[in-house]
């Protein structure tokens, strides 16, 4: 049978196996953190315009219909 109130935790020398292992040991280091490469902008291409001219249109002539053959008199 053990002496449970004999084995005593903190008898442990700091920095062992004790209650304070976790405390002592190292800490992990964080990582240093890889820098986000700055984005060169690419350039955006500038757009030719594209030409606003509406063609003008050949206006169609209004041309009085010339009778053709001869009109018979009106008696």
């Amino acid at each position: 049978m053990l002496d449970w109130d004999h084995i005593k935790f903190s008898s442990v020398p700091r920095g062992s196996y004790g209650s304070n292992y976790f405390y002592d040991a190292q800490p992990t280091p964080t990582p240093t953190k890889t820098p986000t490469p700055t984005l060169t902008p690419t350039s955006t291409p500038t757009k030719t315009p594209t030409p606003t001219n509406t063609p003008t249109r050949t206006p169609t002539p209004t041309s009085t219909p010339t009778p053709t053959g001869t009109i018979p008199p009106t008696p």
